[in-house]
């Protein structure tokens, strides 16, 4: 019996934006708040002495914060909890989604995914809960009728998932002949390890 794969959601809060600050930044047209200090040249153009504002050092140089390049106002960014673990096949059913723009694998069982501001966010949620959660649980009831069927067979064993998607068994009576047999392919699931996995 496999388990319920689910996915929580949280909208994604900029960490460099402190709770004080959360809809502080004002609008460019806002006449009242100016960041830069201008001086005037003495054929009456601007000239902009210094930023007054928040900055970024790094390698390209100092890089001026605000709206006009904070990420939360860029993206719609929201951080995934899942269930479950998510592997490379996750990963790619994500990124495949259509309304994703961005994906970034946190941890096994985090991610940020940013969608598409044309896009409705409720909608691109289901549909990447769809393509992972349903999908995934299919792949993990053949992946636990496949170690079954290896446990029958094989003292010890080990699942490997090849380049065509397609899952094959090695088996032997020691694990380092298994280990042998694997080669440098990564596997899914070994009988030595607990659960299965590395």
């Amino acid at each position: 019996m496999s388990e319920t794969r689910r996915i929580e959601w949280h909208r994604w809060q900029n960490p460099s934006i402190t709770a004080g600050e959360r809809g502080s930044f004002r609008d460019d047209d806002d006449a009242d708040y100016d960041i830069y200090k201008r001086t005037w040249d003495d054929d009456r153009r601007p000239r902009f002495d210094s930023y007054n504002g928040r900055y970024l050092l790094g390698p390209p140089g100092i890089i001026p914060l605000g709206d006009h390049n904070s990420f939360d106002r860029l993206y719609n960014v929201w951080v995934g909890h899942a269930s479950f673990d998510i592997g490379q096949e996750e990963a790619r059913a994500i990124e495949d989604t259509r309304g994703v723009e961005l994906l970034k694998v946190v941890t096994p069982y985090r991610f940020l995914v940013a969608f598409g501001k044309l896009f409705k966010t409720t909608e691109v949620k289901r549909a990447i809960e769809a393509a992972v959660c349903s999908a995934a649980t299919k792949v993990g009831d053949a992946i636990l009728a496949i170690e079954k069927a290896a446990a029958l067979r094989f003292k010890h064993w080990a699942i490997l998932c090849g380049a065509d998607g397609k899952y094959r068994i090695v088996g032997g009576e020691s694990e380092n002949e298994v280990k042998e047999k694997m080669g440098d392919s990564a596997p899914i699931k070994m009988s030595w390890r607990k659960n299965g996995r590395q």
